[in-house]
């Protein structure tokens, strides 16, 4: 198990340096003069000059990249070109209402795709089995812009359920504000028992979820199904049949156990996806978290912010990986020779 423990994370180690040599790379060969932009539109030949001494652009490649990754070891991953702030910063202001997002639509998905793949399972060839192979098959294939534009039709626009954009409105930030203490609105203010404000954030957090949690449902619903079936079709599940046990309690209480490997992986990946896909989700419903940073970064050619993000997003899907792999390892004893 050691022996495995420290291959995977050797691995992880080699595929983080590589991610980074070529988000470098690719940022530093796009078109543009950062230093420009970050002395500002009527700076001097001098001003711009000292902005390149200032972000290191002044330096050989392989000295700027020995340098960045310096900083990276010591939580710095540059300066922004638009903010003039520290990426790290901007970071730290905006991930926690895309983590609040992406929390919240996983735990829908869970929620919704977990009993009607297991369901589906029970009764193949159901109405139920049906619903579900269909459902996953049209979410997981439909492009999540699009139907956040859907849901926004259909909630805000025909049915006034839900506000179709923002984070709070700002009626609830004037009237019952929230002090600020871990950046997620609704653990702000429930702990501090503003539940008018809880109430406004969570109307407002719904929509965006519920887009996001649309890839991940499908995924959930078809993995879990196609686990179940194998299991129920095993002979100690028969057994369990043939002994008078329910259907439902062999299904939920015994063969659902079998299927957490495989479901913690689709769990995983699903997070580590949704980093990247509340991007446009994000602007769609105009939510201020990293995906809009990101998108702004883009637009304005601000390579440390887009460099900084991605080599953060990377660092969390490869980690992600390795714990899963390492929790099926231990689950799964085969599973360290391969």
């Amino acid at each position: 198990m050691l022996s495995y423990i420290g291959r995977r994370i050797m691995l992880s180690v080699l595929v983080i340096i590589g991610l980074s040599v070529v988000t470098f790379l690719i940022a530093r060969v796009v078109p543009s003069d950062p230093a420009a932009r970050y002395a500002g539109p009527k700076a001097t030949v001098e001003q711009i000059a000292a902005a390149k001494q200032e972000l290191g652009l002044d330096k050989p490649l392989p000295v700027q990249y020995v340098r960045y990754m310096a900083g990276v070891l010591r939580g710095d991953l540059g300066t922004s070109i638009t903010t003039h702030n520290k990426v790290a910063q901007d970071i730290r202001g905006t991930l926690p209402p895309s983590l609040e997002l992406i929390v919240l639509g996983m735990l829908i998905a869970l929620a919704a795709g977990i009993p009607v793949g297991v369901l589906g399972a029970m009764k193949p060839g159901s109405w139920i089995d049906g619903f579900g192979r269909l459902a996953a098959v049209v979410l997981v294939s439909f492009p999540s812009f699009c139907l956040g534009f859907v849901l926004q039709l259909l909630l805000y626009d025909w049915l006034h359920l839900l506000p179709v954009s923002g984070r709070v409105s700002n009626l609830a930030m004037v009237l019952h504000p929230v002090e600020a203490r871990t950046g997620f609105y609704l653990i702000d203010s429930a702990l501090a028992g503003n539940w008018s404000f809880f109430g406004d954030a969570l109307s407002h957090l719904l929509l965006p979820a519920l887009t996001l949690a649309a890839y991940p449902f499908g995924l959930v619903v078809r993995m879990v199904r196609a686990s179940m079936v194998e299991v129920l079709a095993q002979d100690h599940t028969r057994l369990l049949k043939a002994l008078g046990m329910k259907l439902p309690k062999i299904a939920f209480r015994y063969a659902f156990k079998l299927t957490l490997p495989a479901l913690l992986t689709v769990i995983a990946l699903s997070f580590a996806y949704s980093l990247t896909g509340t991007f446009l989700i994000e602007s769609v419903f105009g939510w201020p978290g990293m995906g809009d940073y990101v998108s702004k970064a883009l637009i304005t050619n601000d390579y440390p912010a887009v460099m900084g993000t991605t080599l953060l997003i990377g660092i969390v899907y490869i980690g992600l990986n390795l714990i899963v792999d390492l929790g099926i390892a231990f689950v799964d004893p085969r599973v360290r020779w391969s």
